[in-house]
């Protein structure tokens, strides 16, 4: 009757390392727009596990996701609680996805606590110029605007009756206030423009000079 009582020991010794074997974590992210400095919404965001398979030589990586969900309004997503595993060939991380990748490796997971991450992410917008009527325009005629991010001066866009043809009338930008600075050269008569305007974020905006 005695290997009754040791075969029940050994397996509340497994059951207890097994347990030991995991670590209770939880992970709450924030996606973030730092210029506009408010969450963004109905993003997915990934919850992963990267493990490390160890070969002769040499090792490789395999993937499984544990969760995706969007952000809600205010940006949050909670992933709540769950069991990580111990063992260090396994590391989790949440992220998005950019270009069919996902952007994990600066969001790693602490096993064993509580994760509050934030991503810092911007969604830009989009400036169309429109000149009215378009190029190309007399000889020695010209129209150019100069258009800087005041809180970044150093962010400079130029666009020209030149680049309008050639290159596009459309640029990214992203949230702020911006300076215009709108030079024209028609008929030998020189005038200067300057205005600011706030663009938001994730938006389609059209800015129209009349020639």
């Amino acid at each position: 009757m005695k290997p009754l009582p040791l075969l029940f020991l050994l397996l509340c010794i497994s059951i207890f390392f097994s347990c030991k074997k995991k670590e209770e974590t939880f992970v709450r992210v924030r996606l973030y727009d730092s210029y506009s400095n408010k969450g963004i919404p109905n993003k997915r965001i990934f919850l992963e596990v990267e493990e490390r398979i160890n070969q002769v030589g040499s090792h490789h990586y395999s993937y499984d996701s544990i969760a995706a969900k969007n952000t809600d309004a205010n940006g949050y997503v909670d992933f709540g609680r769950f069991d990580a595993l111990k063992n260090s060939k396994y590391t989790y991380f949440v992220g998005q996805m950019k270009g069919g990748i996902l952007n994990g490796s600066d969001y790693i997971v602490t096993k064993g606590e509580d994760n509050f991450i934030t991503i810092n992410d911007q969604v830009p917008s989009t400036l169309t110029f429109n000149f009215f009527p378009p190029p190309p325009y007399g000889t020695g005629d010209s129209l150019r605007i100069d258009y800087y991010r005041l809180d970044n001066m150093s962010w400079h866009g130029i666009i020209t009756d030149i680049s309008y043809l050639s290159a596009g009338n459309q640029d990214i930008i992203k949230y702020g206030n911006y300076y215009f600075n709108i030079d024209k050269f028609k008929s030998g008569v020189y005038t200067n423009t300057k205005d600011t305007v706030f663009y938001n974020d994730d938006s389609a905006y059209f800015y129209n000079v009349n020639w």
